[in-house]
């Protein structure tokens, strides 16, 4: 996704994010078994979770969709997502899988469905919304961990376009959470 928000301000090879959407399609075609060919990432921040196959599997299925990757991936990560989604899952998981329908869009309902499951997993009080998590996919502990999982809580929220009170709220936390 980095390199290709990139290219729409700055010159990056298309054939740069031709290979890297392929490598993510190849790297998550165990999926179907239930597990991400390995080694998927073995990164650093990343390590902890490559056992999350159903986050690190919405993570690239969001990734291809948001860049306009063209071929059956997508497809078979939504469907091994929404097959998954009765798991327990964390709020950062939560917010990835929302992000992902948001962005896939061809699903009323597995969108619906996503973004309910989000709703559902919030934090309100007054005029504030947060999702804590324990830890994020880079490392993020405690009130920093909680900013980062409701920034993509509201993205998810935002493109959504069906929560807009849920969204501010979520903005007046992440703003509040700034100043301390």
């Amino acid at each position: 996704m980095e390199f290709y928000d990139m290219s729409k301000v700055y010159d990056v090879d298309p054939k740069l994010i031709a290979r890297t959407q392929q490598w993510l399609a190849d790297s998550n075609r165990g999926m179907e078994a239930g597990s991400p060919t390995p080694p998927l990432f073995n990164e650093g921040a990343t390590n902890r979770f490559n056992s999350d196959v159903l986050r690190i599997t919405a993570y690239i299925a969001w990734s291809l969709e948001n860049t306009g990757y063209q071929g059956t991936a997508v497809e078979q990560a939504k469907q091994f997502v929404e097959k998954h989604m009765n798991a327990k899952m964390d709020a950062y998981t939560l917010a990835v899988v929302a992000n992902f329908a948001t962005d896939y869009g061809k699903d009323r309902e597995f969108t619906r469905q996503a973004m309910q499951l989000l709703l559902d997993a919030r934090t309100e009080k007054d005029e504030q919304a947060w999702w804590s998590a324990d830890e994020t996919g880079v490392y993020s502990t405690g009130a920093s961990a909680s900013v980062e999982t409701t920034g993509l809580a509201a993205q998810a929220l935002l493109k959504w376009g069906e929560a807009s009170g849920t969204a501010r709220k979520a903005m007046t936390y992440i703003c509040l959470q700034e100043r301390r």
